[in-house]
């Protein structure tokens, strides 16, 4: 780990080959009065699964090198282990009691602020592209988007996700061939939020397997390296004066704390996720403060990074009962629980049967 980060901080002194050959790479143009902003989220890449945060195999070999760019936050916590409410606190600036999206069918209200729709009051040029059953344009989310493209467009609820799946593999190659033409055409200032699906199950799609061999954890890694090169390929079509935040909604677990997956627990492997920012005019340095995904929308808007410290809310809801009827488990997280604070995880089917038997329904 601190191999990674001392190259990273170096970066913030020097020029490195690398660092030339990675500015070759972005588009000669002349440069609006305001950054392009635009954020890259891999959905469940955890954050000990990414080279510059100290993991040993070669998983985002793109991601790596662009981190000698960028300002590094190595605390940053997710505000829900699951999809929907951690992508509306990144995009509202809200935790998840705030924004009220704690079950799977919960909209995304309108009387919220939204980053997309306050860029496109600004006079930006707005997109999103979006890979997740959750992120539904029916639910809110398109909001401000003067161009929305979904995977799957025909996709209304995420109770339709078996259906969809068993049809379709995901392929983040798709996305980013979508998102490519529109940056390259965008009026400037432009913003665009693009929802990767990264290394998020199932396994099977473009998963290059011969990297790391099979297995589920194996396959992550392969998936992983999958979307670090459509990453890689977005990042090859940028200005300079862009504003890229990279991040991730939550991490995956592989047997810790006897659970698989993710939304069933608050420990640090799905709540601890990456946070790379590349800011024009900011030197590239590591921040280890605590960092929440709640405080990015409002640093955006507010043109400046945003700061650590003070304390993240985090919240879990079993998304099989209906919010109505749950007392939404919590962890809150605060600088002294760094590095190394690890949550109990929670049986989501004890909880369940617990709340109802309580209200009376069992």
């Amino acid at each position: 780990m601190k191999k990674y980060l001392a190259i990273i901080a170096m970066a913030g002194v020097g020029v490195c080959t690398l660092g030339l050959v990675l500015a070759g790479c972005f588009r000669a143009s002349a440069e609006p009065e305001e950054p392009n902003v635009l954020i890259i989220l891999l959905d469940a890449l955890r954050a000990d699964h990414v080279g510059c945060y100290g993991y040993e195999r070669n998983t985002t070999p793109n991601i790596d090198a662009f981190a000698r760019d960028c300002v590094v936050y190595t605390n940053c916590y997710a505000t829900s282990s699951w999809t929907a409410p951690s992508v509306t606190s990144l995009l509202t600036g809200l935790n998840c009691r705030q924004h009220g999206v704690l079950a799977s069918w919960d909209p995304l209200r309108e009387d919220l602020p939204y980053l997309p729709a306050q860029m496109q009051v600004r006079g930006y040029a707005t997109a999103g592209f979006v890979d997740s059953v959750f992120v539904l344009e029916n639910k809110g989310y398109a909001r401000g988007m003067e161009h929305w493209w979904h995977v799957f467009p025909e996709l209304k609820e995420w109770s339709e996700l078996r259906h969809v799946y068993s049809r379709v593999d995901p392929d983040d190659a798709v996305l980013v061939n979508q998102a490519i033409p529109w940056i390259r055409q965008a009026r400037e200032p432009w913003f665009a939020y693009v929802h990767l699906f990264g290394p998020h199950n199932p396994y099977r799609a473009a998963a290059d397997p011969e990297y790391f061999g099979t297995g589920e954890m194996n396959l992550y890694d392969a998936k992983t390296r999958y979307a670090d090169r459509q990453f890689g390929r977005l990042l090859a079509e940028l200005l300079r004066n862009t504003v890229v935040i990279v991040t991730a909604d939550h991490g995956e677990l592989f047997g810790e704390h006897g659970c698989t997956g993710h939304g069933s627990s608050l420990c640090d492997e799905l709540l601890r996720v990456p946070l790379l920012i590349r800011w024009p005019g900011h030197e590239p340095r590591v921040e280890r403060g605590l960092m929440g995904l709640d405080r990015i929308a409002p640093a955006i808007l507010d043109g400046a990074l945003p700061e650590t410290g003070g304390e993240v809310r985090c919240h879990l809801e079993m998304r099989w009962v209906d919010a109505r009827l749950l007392d939404v488990l919590t962890r809150t997280v605060t600088e002294a629980d760094l590095p190394d604070v690890v949550a109990p995880a929670v049986d989501a089917e004890t909880v369940r049967k617990a709340q109802l038997e309580a209200l009376g329904y069992l």
